[in-house]
């Protein structure tokens, strides 16, 4: 069964700017992870909302330690910036 994420990363638009390197290389390699499904990213006056889909919750958490992952992780840190994970399913 496959497992959505919503993940809500809240920044200013200069620290967005900033790091938009380290997420345009994240959405590209995540795409080509096997097992994803979907990943998308969008800008808003906040920060960015990721929509993802995986394969599996194994495929999720071996994502989560890949290379251009950790990267945002240390952004995150590094910014003090917040991030809201929800893991949601499809109402219908």
């Amino acid at each position: 069964m496959s497992i959505s994420v919503i993940a809500l990363l809240t920044a200013e638009a200069e620290v967005i700017e900033s790091i938009k390197p380290v997420l345009q290389d994240l959405i590209i390699k995540s795409r080509a992870e096997s097992g994803c499904i979907r990943y998308d990213a969008f800008i808003g006056d906040n920060g960015v909302t990721f929509v993802e889909e995986w394969a599996s919750t194994d495929i999720l958490n071996t994502h989560e330690k890949t290379e251009h992952f950790q990267k945002l992780v240390h952004e995150i840190g590094k910014n003090n910036m917040n991030i809201e994970i929800s893991f949601v399913k499809p109402l219908i």
